[in-house]
């Protein structure tokens, strides 16, 4: 959800004329009189509850490395010896 409903590339052209029907706009048109029409206010708010989602995911994703890290780097400090006793 949310990816597929979004163009996420551009072109940029210098002096070059592209016809409309080749514009790669799914979800952005502009009208043969040149009028430009924004996409429904349903698709920004899916892309920005995606956004989110995905966001919240990557807090939960790291919160769990983290702790992965934290437990190894307790349990190695908690039986690591600094020097050698007086017998070697």
């Amino acid at each position: 959800m949310g990816y597929d409903t979004q163009d996420n590339g551009f072109l940029s052209f210098d002096n070059v004329r592209v016809p409309r029907e080749n514009m790669l706009a799914r979800y952005k048109q502009v009208s043969p009189e040149g009028v430009y029409s924004a996409p429904s206010r349903g698709l920004e708010k899916m892309g920005y509850a995606t956004m989110v989602a995905i966001r919240a995911d990557i807090v939960i994703g790291a919160a769990e490395v983290l702790g992965k890290a934290c437990t190894v780097a307790i349990r190695y400090s908690a039986i690591r010896r600094q020097f050698a006793d007086a017998e070697g």
